[in-house]
């Protein structure tokens, strides 16, 4: 018994039923009350427990005075006092009533139920109601903690409510034809006739020795025998299962203490006064089995003696389903469920990282001003972004799958420039620390792929997140070599090492288990869920590979992984001009050796030649050798961080050095960290012309080895380059400096317009989208807004119309320009109609925007008197742009103007687009895949804005089809264009990536 405890307050009573009478009434007709528990009820009970996952179940009714437990489950209690009854304020309702937790409900708090022993915080308890409308009692569950049901559940326990209100239906309908017949048993006819009528109820009647003497027409029916065949010839054993009649009868007796066999099971319970009803199986004509919930009832004649039985059986072949199906949602509910856990543990385990190097980067870049070392923290932001919405887009894919079912999405990448991605994602957390961040690839590695980048992109981030947490000293090392070359398929060997806290051998075998670590003092100091690896492990398995590791305590860890990709090894093209680089004699000067290897092992890719010292020291030794031999060197490459000289003393004790010019003005290239500022002045100082920062791209490094020996002043005048031509002059700045706010969702505009605009004197706030943009509106007043009209979420119009509508009344109006890719006149139409005051079509040229902005700001006394006169911007919308074709010298001029001939912003805006445009499109594949038209329409209208911003015009018109097509959701005719799109797209990126090599 659940113990009730009285020193608390009197709980709320359960409120007086208006139809109280009527209902007492009504539950005395089922004849349930005090009878012996059934194996229906306590079945339907513990069905409920299951459902509810709750170890408390039941099946009450309610009297005048107390509620009494027909079945319980887990509750050792067979009734207790109304007032203190949680179902007697259930069945004030007609719907499941919850509490989720006790202690919070006035009603419930004080409960003894709740405060005693019995320490019951949840229940939840569905209304049992006759057919007349009354209230009986209740179906409930109970826990000793607070918690909810989900929306699956709760109607799980309303269907199970129903169910127990047809057994108790059925119990009173059987009563009634029980004592019915009672009463008719001197009218044969009349009870024949009832009998005759009961189709879907099997009615059996014996004489007192057991002999079949009423076989009815619901008989016949589940039974499959004719009455004829049955009636003075048979007896119910024939149609009841031997060994469940034996098991029962011997139970029974020895209950009892006497011998039954048999019929004598009923016999005995009629003498001991038992009313029983419970589940039997049904043995049919033809040998086949039927559930069935059977009655019997003694029949007695005028002396009170036993006459015979009353046999009433109902067939439950279609309640067992019943049960069955419940039982069969609730598994698929229990594996859902746990699908749903792990993809929210994946999810938050993986996004982890990516927003870690989004606030670290942003924080850098916050606290610098302009200058070359922001262009590193705004695109190792933008890397970081990029896993980011690789991320959410595994947040689609996990949510369409079933049960561990992962859909791939194989698409064409850049392999090494994505592992070079990862570990800028990665790099001022690890230089944080003092680690190094090495890439190496192998020779024979393949420079374009197919396989899923997403997945990869999650696999490396995992491993290298994890290196680099359990590593305080050394270094993080990725690797990528070829294991098979095949005419199909390159597998591909990659690994991350680190020199950390390593794995004792004998918990290596569960590392790959999910919510597992090697040890629990692991998780305190270091956190995690154990999760990562496993998930890891299982994507590389899907992908086609294997996942292993090796470690050693102390000695680090090397996890390797293969994946098989589409992609064989092909000669790598050199950039225009670096030709040139071979022959080159290189110092590095670095204290990692494996960097060193690194460094050196690429130089030689190229032809150079290269030279190496551990450290400052050694690398003024090895000048002043080389000096001494006659040797010079065409470039060192110099480690801005290391133990005995940094690279800036270096550099100044070899500038310092006695030696003939020659030697002394080799050009250096800085290789620095993450974090580390104000370096420029000390470079320049020093005559250092060009720095990279770890971990070092092999794309950016011959970059900077180009740029730094064709540099002003070098030593090293046979590998230099001629200079571009002398930019076109700026445009004249305006009336007055101007606080402009610019809402622009593309990047490569935002920069090239802020940029722009901060150079004519002009302060500019960004935001990227209309919300950021109306709160930015809320906070500051501005001179001019420039407005871009397609934006996801809250579009330019929308916006325009929210400023507008905050302004009236307040004599105030801040002039917008429509700042936009689409050129026809209803575009235009519709930006003035919704309040903007000039409209500017992308590509703007820089006195096209100075001239619109000086004429919107100017004062309204300075207006012109017709604002009708076409604007500028719309004249030059209306004439086509020409084709793009970089290496064109007409094209780059035009480029130029569009950037106001600032050279330096117009190689930024080129290598952003070069950077930015794989990841357009390869989201742009990926969402094709999935068929997610939203997604498809987004990635089309990026890829519009950045060709408008470079003036590629056919690049323009081919993503616009493509988004056209996506918000009709018209993707049948998508891929055709999408193919159109990668073609316009790749012909700009090829000509745009040849000319920025000639011209860096």
């Amino acid at each position: 018994m659940l113990p009730l405890e009285s020193r608390h307050s009197t709980p709320m009573k359960p409120p007086t039923l208006p139809d109280e009478a009527q209902r007492l009434e009504v539950l005395a007709q089922y004849g349930i009350l005090d009878t012996a528990p059934e194996q229906e009820l306590d079945d339907l009970a513990r069905l409920a427990t299951y459902i509810a996952a709750t170890p408390m179940a039941g099946v009450t009714l309610i009297d005048a005075e107390r509620q009494w437990f027909k079945s319980h489950i887990g509750v050792d209690v067979e009734q207790t006092p109304r007032d203190v009854a949680f179902c007697a304020h259930a069945i004030t309702g007609r719907d499941l009533l919850v509490v989720p937790d006790a202690t919070a409900d006035a009603r419930f708090a004080d409960n003894p139920f709740v405060t005693g022993a019995a320490h019951v915080r949840f229940y939840a308890g569905m209304p049992l109601v006759s057919a007349e409308g009354h209230a009986l009692g209740t179906l409930c569950v109970m826990d000793r903690v607070p918690r909810q049901l989900t929306a699956d559940q709760q109607e799980a326990l309303r269907v199970l409510g129903r169910q127990v209100n047809v057994q108790l239906d059925l119990r009173r309908n059987m009563l009634k034809l029980v004592r019915t017949y009672g009463e008719l048993a001197g009218t044969q006819e009349k009870l024949a006739a009832v009998l005759r009528s009961a189709t879907t109820v099997a009615i059996l009647a014996t004489n007192p020795r057991g002999t079949i003497t009423l076989f009815n027409p619901g008989a016949e029916r589940l039974l499959g025998w004719p009455a004829d065949e049955v009636i003075g010839k048979l007896s119910p054993l024939n149609f009841l299962l031997p060994s469940e009649v034996e098991e029962r009868a011997a139970e029974l007796g020895r209950r009892l203490g006497k011998e039954i066999r048999g019929l004598g099971y009923f016999a005995e319970l009629a003498r001991e006064g038992i009313h029983e009803e419970r589940q039997w199986t049904h043995v049919r004509k033809d040998g086949s089995h039927v559930p069935a919930k059977l009655a019997v009832t003694p029949l007695h004649d005028a002396n009170n003696e036993i006459s015979g039985f009353l046999a009433v059986s109902k067939d439950l072949t279609e309640r067992k389903r019943f049960e069955e199906d419940l039982i069969r949602a609730r598994e698929a509910a229990e594996d859902a469920s746990r699908t749903k856990t792990e993809f929210l543990a994946n999810i938050s385990h993986e996004i982890r990282t990516p927003l870690n190097a989004i606030l670290g980067m942003t924080e850098l870049a916050l606290g610098t001003s302009l200058s070359p070392d922001q262009r590193e923290y705004v695109t190792a932001v933008q890397d970081a972004g990029r896993t980011l919405l690789a991320l959410m887009n595994d947040v689609l894919d996990f949510s369409r799958i079933e049960a561990h079912k992962l859909e791939l999405y194989t698409i064409n990448f850049p392999l090494r420039e994505t592992l070079a991605d990862v570990l800028r994602t990665f790099g001022l957390r690890a230089y944080q620390k003092g680690l190094e961040l090495i890439l190496q690839t192998g020779p024979d590695v393949p420079e374009m792929v197919s396989a899923d980048v997403v997945r990869l992109r999650q696999i490396l981030t995992n491993l290298v997140g994890n290196a680099i947490k359990f590593t305080e000293r050394g270094e993080v090392t990725l690797r990528a070599f070829v294991d098979i070359s095949r005419e199909d398929y390159t597998l591909i060997h990659f690994s991350v090492a680190d020199s950390g806290i390593g794995v004792p051998p004998a918990k290596l075998a569960i590392l790959f288990d999910p919510f597992t670590q090697a040890d629990s003092s692991t998780h305190r100091k270091y956190g995690g869920t154990g999760l990562g690896l496993a998930i890891s492990k299982e994507l590389v398995e899907v992908m086609g590979g294997q996942m292993w590791v090796e470690s050693a305590p102390g000695r680090g860890s090397i996890f390797h992984f293969t994946l098989p990709v589409r992609g064989r090894r092909g000669a790598l093209p050199v950039p225009a001009g670096q030709e040139k680089l071979a022959g080159l004699s290189v110092l590095i000067v670095d204290d990692n050796r494996t960097q060193r290897e690194t460094l050196a092992e690429l130089l030689a890719r190229r032809g150079m030649k290269a030279e190496s010292q551990p450290g400052g020291r050694a690398a003024v030794r090895a000048m002043e050798a080389a000096a001494k031999e006659g040797r010079s060197f065409d470039l060192i490459l110099l480690d801005a961080q290391m133990p005995d000289l940094d690279g800036f003393a270096v550099a100044e004790r070899i500038r310092d050095l006695p030696l003939p010019p020659k030697w002394r003005r080799c050009p250096m290239l800085l290789i620095t960290v993450p974090g580390m500022t104000e370096t420029e002045a000390r470079r320049s100082a020093l005559g250092i012309a060009v720095a990279i920062s770890k971990p070092i791209r092999e794309s950016a490094l011959f970059d900077a080895i180009h740029q730094a020996v064709k540099s002003p002043g070098s030593g090293s005048g046979s590998h230099r380059i001629a200079s571009l031509p002398p930019p076109l002059p700026a445009a004249p700045p305006g009336e007055r400096a101007l606080h402009i706010l610019l809402i622009e969702d593309n990047a490569i505009n935002q920069m090239v317009t802020r940029r722009l605009l901060e150079r004519e004197g002009h302060t500019v706030v960004v935001a990227e989208n209309g919300i950021h943009g109306l709160e930015a509106v809320a906070r500051e007043p501005f001179d001019a807004i420039l407005m871009d009209v397609q934006m996801p979420g809250l579009d330019g119009i929308e916006t325009t119309r929210a400023i507008r509508s905050r302004e009236r009344g307040t004599h105030h109006r801040t002039p917008i320009v429509a700042f936009t890719a689409h050129a026809l006149k209803e575009d235009r139409e519709r930006c003035l109609a919704a309040g903007m005051d000039a409209y500017l079509t992308k590509p703007v040229e820089t006195p096209t925007l100075l001239e619109v902005l000086a004429r919107v700001t100017r004062p309204a006394a300075e207006a012109p008197a017709s604002p009708a006169t076409p604007e500028p911007s719309v004249a030059a919308a209306n004439t086509p742009a020409p084709p793009p074709a970089p290496a064109d010298p007409a094209q780059v001029a035009a480029l130029r103007r569009i950037v106001g001939g600032d050279e330096k912003l117009l190689r930024e805006v080129v290598r952003v687009f070069l950077e930015d445009t794989p990841a357009k499109l390869s989201a742009l594949a990926i969402a094709l895949a999935a068929q997610d038209a939203s997604a498809v329409a987004m990635a089309a209208h990026g890829l519009k804005g950045s060709a408008a911003a470079l003036g590629a015009r056919p690049a323009t018109d081919a993503a616009a089809h493509l988004e056209g097509l996506a918000r009709a959701r018209n993707l049948a005719e998508a891929d055709i264009s999408a193919a159109q799109v990668k073609e316009e797209f790749t012909a700009v990126s090829n000509g745009l990536s040849a000319w920025l090599a000639a011209h860096v």
